[in-house]
């Protein structure tokens, strides 16, 4: 199945804002309500959709959100 500019797919790499950096990890699993879960080394880390990026231009907001809520 071909996936649209930008879909996100089990097993893509995923840049995050994580521990006041930009760290990258592994789609694990789709949640509902537009979550996602990154494996990140030995942790499983649970992400809204949108503060995860396939490419290494994750915003500052995705960093506020996700120390800030």
């Amino acid at each position: 199945m071909e996936r649209k500019n930008g879909e996100m797919a089990v097993g893509d790499t995923v840049y995050f804002w994580h521990n006041d950096m930009l760290d990258e990890g592994e789609i694990v699993i789709f949640g509902g309500a537009n979550q996602v879960i990154v494996q990140y080394g030995g942790e499983w880390l649970l992400f809204d959709v949108s503060d995860v990026n396939l490419g290494k231009d994750v915003d500052e907001k995705a960093w506020k959100h996700y120390n800030y809520g």
